[in-house]
């Protein structure tokens, strides 16, 4: 079973872009774009969906305003270099980007035979009267 796609880090096509810097937090810290995208209350996997559908200067420009409210400090050109280069990480379009081509895949009959495991050392202790509850 496929975990949702909001969950799928592992070997997702949008992780070179999510996890690319686009700045410094006060701490001095580096700012990812999922980081940035989350205060912004965008969901960072659906929107590096939609923007790897653009072409990459629309997508760089889409971003563009969004690094700039995330980002103090920051001229008009530093934030445009910013987006484009975080838009050339983007997968590119036609790059499938679901649920079914990431994430991880939980294998069922290995859960069951865990949960069973589990249920037969229960069963064990609590014959031998060493549960740990009453």
């Amino acid at each position: 079973m496929a975990l949702p796609e909001r969950f799928s880090l592992l070997h997702s096509e949008l992780n070179g872009f999510l996890f690319a810097t686009i700045g410094a937090e006060e701490n001095g810290a580096p700012l990812s774009v999922l980081s940035g995208l989350t205060r912004l209350g965008i969901d960072p996997w659906a929107e590096g969906a939609r923007l790897a559908r653009l072409p990459r200067e629309a997508a760089a420009r889409a971003l563009a305003p969004l690094i700039a409210r995330v980002g103090k400090n920051r001229s008009e050109s530093e934030v445009r270099d910013v987006a484009r280069h975080v838009a050339g990480l983007l997968a590119r379009p036609g790059t499938p980007i679901s649920p079914g081509s990431t994430g991880v895949h939980l294998r069922w009959p290995a859960v069951s035979i865990f949960c069973i495991g589990i249920a037969l050392l229960l069963a064990l202790m609590a014959a031998r009267g060493s549960l740990p509850w009453p």
